[in-house]
């Protein structure tokens, strides 16, 4: 029965944790970026925001986003992987 609960919990995180990376993805896109051109770092294109089809340069393909939207977001990755191989292990257990 405790499993159940753990269970039960870990996914709530993982709901919660989704949410959140959900949120910081859509604050930190390059749509929200106030200037009318990004400059590409790797490229150096200079790229007019409002047709850029996602966060990545149209030219070489590198993120646009700085580097530390780039860590949070690795962070919040490397979080959701732990939770869901304790997810994993929580449902082999209840079998």
């Amino acid at each position: 029965m405790a499993t159940n609960k753990k269970l039960v919990e870990k996914e709530r995180q993982l709901a919660e944790l989704n949410a959140q990376i959900t949120k910081y993805t859509a604050e930190h896109s390059v749509k929200t970026f106030k200037s009318e051109y990004i400059g590409c770092k790797n490229c150096e294109s200079k790229l007019k925001r409002v047709l850029l089809p996602s966060e990545k340069c149209p030219v070489c393909g590198t993120d646009l986003r700085g580097q530390t939207t780039l860590d949070t977001l690795q962070k919040y990755q490397d979080k959701r992987n732990k939770l869901m191989r304790e997810l994993s292990i929580l449902h082999s257990a209840c079998k």
